[in-house]
């Protein structure tokens, strides 16, 4: 068996039995790949099950080994955040997932914590104590992380290669450190910096909070928040002094009403802090979504909107509000206001039909024998007087009477069909 240091053997090209290049296979399961090492050539990760090399390793160890990704790494003392897939394969990803992230707002929903930040606390801590019994965090943390075996797992290696790339920047733009850069402009913002030096802004902020500088930006004094979740919660009084019944709005951010917190969308966060259903929320602070629709389209309330589409019928006036037609109903019924009867926009074909009143026996009686009355695509039920759509259907659970026999007692033609007919547009 070659050992791990010996790339070229590892890497070799040759060809497959469809004539194209491929890995060479090494037989059997590696034995010589010391714990908590995964190596990777060509971007391709070798299986430390059956030596083979793959792009995606966790669909391969799922599929042929019977076992899940967490039990790979598990069973090979890898991290347990460790991507069981190649270099190439997560560049690739990475930008995709960041297109979905900035296009797509329900895959952003999607990603939030479904967990309290308790639930998350506890399980971080106990991933972490998993992950420290680990040989490759053991020995990343021992040897501070080499390139050739521990190159995922140097914390110290990585630090160093991020402060040399600050201090490349920083002579790059003319100062001497980042140091000099917050010392001399207090005033910038990490937005400013992160374009000043060509960094990102996440980086620029973590730095100035590891150095002890204080940001300008929300502390400084007339500085308008563009961001309101930044701003801390509002104090108890104010939150108390909120009128019963709204629901105040800033730059695009919802005040959660709760804890006096912003936030661009309040149905997550009131239902993982604090455990409350949107529909307790809006009855609890008697927010009501369809007066501030109302207020949206220019009405006072939604009795003014109402009162004013007296006269549409459930259609329309659901497509204007964004509901359903039965939500419209009990609108109109809560508020003291009747739907129109028979209201139809012009062209309107019902999916299905209205139900009629069953027949009294005086009507009944009065239908000719050997007719068989039709309405709206119903046909009535001789025996009953009900109006069904499937008369064979009916008068067989109903009145334990076949189709032929119902037709011979009441005078039927024989081919006469005994369901819902198509009817025309009024």
């Amino acid at each position: 068996m070659a050992k791990l240091d010996d790339l070229q053997k590892w890497d070799q090209v040759t060809e497959n039995q469809n004539g194209r290049p491929g890995h060479w296979i090494p037989p059997g399961k590696p034995t010589d790949v010391p714990p908590g090492v995964q190596p990777e050539s060509e971007g391709k990760l070798l299986c430390l099950e059956c030596g083979l090399w793959f792009r995606q390793l966790g669909q391969h160890v799922v599929a042929k080994h019977a076992m899940s990704a967490d039990d790979y790494r598990r069973d090979h003392e890898l991290p347990r955040g460790f991507g069981l897939h190649s270099t190439p394969v997560k560049a690739v990803r990475r930008k995709t997932q960041r297109a979905k992230w900035d296009t797509d707002l329900e895959f952003r929903a999607t990603l939030r914590p479904k967990r309290s930040r308790q639930e998350l606390a506890e399980l971080s801590k106990v991933a972490g104590r998993d992950s420290l019994t680990r040989a490759g965090v053991r020995a990343a943390r021992r040897t501070g992380g080499t390139v050739a075996k521990y190159g995922h797992l140097g914390t110290a290696a990585r630090k160093a290669k991020l402060a040399a790339e600050v201090a490349e920047l920083c002579r790059a733009a003319g100062f001497a450190g980042i140091e000099q850069v917050f010392t001399l402009h207090p005033e910038l913002t990490n937005q400013e910096i992160a374009a000043l030096l060509g960094m990102s802004k996440g980086r620029v902020d973590k730095l100035r909070r590891r150095l002890g500088f204080e940001a300008p930006g929300r502390w400084a004094k007339d500085y308008v928040v563009k961001n309101p979740s930044l701003l801390p919660p509002i104090p108890t009084d104010e939150l108390a002094a909120v009128p019963h019944g709204t629901q105040p709005t800033r730059n695009g951010h919802l005040l959660c009403l709760e804890c006096g917190r912003w936030f661009k969308t309040l149905v997550q966060h009131v239902s993982v802090m604090h455990g409350v259903k949107m529909a307790d929320y809006l009855a609890r602070h008697g927010i009501d979504p369809h007066e501030t629709r109302a207020r949206e389209l220019g009405y006072t309330s939604l009795t003014d909107l109402l009162a004013a589409t007296a006269d549409w019928n459930g259609t329309d006036l659901a497509e204007l509000l964004g509901v359903t037609q039965r939500k419209t109903r009990e609108l109109r019924h809560r508020h003291g206001f009747t739907p129109p009867r028979g209201a139809r926009p012009v062209g309107f074909v019902p999916r299905t039909p209205r139900p009629h009143p069953p027949l009294s026996a005086a009507e009944l009686a009065a239908v000719p024998y050997g007719r068989q009355p039709e309405r709206d695509g119903q046909l009535v039920c001789l025996e009953c007087g009900t109006w069904t759509r499937g008369l064979a259907a009916h008068a067989k659970a109903k009145h334990q009477i076949g189709a032929e026999d119902y037709r011979a007692r009441h005078g039927l033609p024989s081919d006469l069909k005994l369901h819902r007919r198509p009817t025309s547009a009024p």
